[in-house]
């Protein structure tokens, strides 16, 4: 499953950039998100793999989570996997008239029963990745 969301955030590219680094802001714009444990690498860089936990329909979700790409102040590519999906999420920083385009592109692929199910659960990951940036955005538009 492919999917593409822009978002126009008021605020320069190293607001936007710094705001989206920062771990801290992390369970700011995802509230799904319960903890992070870094694995290996250094943390926030190409390379570093942390294992990430989310409360989803009240339900514990591990995550890995990889850096798979990073560009300062421009992209961050990472990709999460568990025996259910293996996700791939890019993120580009453009400059855009009155502040920074985020473009966020995933592909999920889900396995076994997941793979059936998720022909069903689209328009519920589209919702939570358009919250989610929503309230990324005005995290950073707050400032």
């Amino acid at each position: 499953m492919q999917l593409r969301f822009r978002t126009l955030i008021r605020g320069s590219i190293a607001e936007v950039w710094g705001a989206f680094e920062k771990i801290e802001n992390l369970q700011r714009w995802q509230p799904a998100l319960k903890s992070i444990r870094h694995i290996e690498g250094k943390p926030g860089q190409q390379g570093a793999i942390s294992e990430v936990t989310y409360i989803e329909d009240g339900k514990e979700v591990v995550l890995r989570e990889r850096i798979r790409y990073r560009q300062e102040g421009v992209a961050m590519d990472l990709e999460y996997t568990s025996p259910l999906v293996v996700s791939h999420i890019e993120n580009r920083f453009l400059p855009a008239e009155g502040g920074t385009m985020w473009v966020v592109e995933t592909d999920h692929r889900f396995r076994g029963l997941y793979w059936f199910l998720s022909l069903f659960m689209r328009s519920k990951i589209e919702r939570r990745f358009r919250e989610d940036l929503n309230r990324f955005k005005a995290l950073v538009e707050k400032r």
